[in-house]
């Protein structure tokens, strides 16, 4: 793998209180990622995650990218078309998450639907710091 990743097409699809996040192609795979930067770095710390985590450019992480979007826009857009078991399943691989975390000692700090990505069907946690 080379030092740094080209990505291309960069577009702003978040932000939060620590920064903001960009949507853009791993360029030799044609891959979307999700690149974070920060405000201000004396507030960042990196912990484990439950997404993939595929290095840090001069702007900050490259990770995995959640095709569904935040849970609060997966279910605003999904809502009536999820059975009652894909709603639980979707609960309980949360559940299992935040249980996870805990299980190694981490708490969020900034649970919220925008913080919990989508991806093809599988929950992920953003922002754990």
């Amino acid at each position: 793998m080379s030092q740094y990743i080209e990505i291309q097409g960069a577009e702003k699809i978040g932000s939060g209180a620590f920064g903001k996040v960009y949507r853009a192609k791993w360029k030799n795979l044609g891959q979307y990622l999700a690149l974070k930067s920060f405000f201000n770095l004396n507030d960042v710390t990196l912990k484990k995650l439950s997404m993939s985590f595929y290095g840090i450019t001069k702007f900050g992480p490259v990770m995995e990218y959640a095709d569904g979007g935040s849970l609060r826009n997966y279910l605003k857009k999904n809502f009536h078309n999820l059975t009652w078991n894909d709603k639980y399943n979707l609960a309980y691989q949360l559940a299992s998450a935040v249980l996870c975390l805990h299980s190694e000692g981490i708490v969020h700090h900034d649970l919220h639907s925008g913080n919990v990505l989508v991806h093809q069907n599988t929950i992920k946690l953003a922002d754990p710091c």
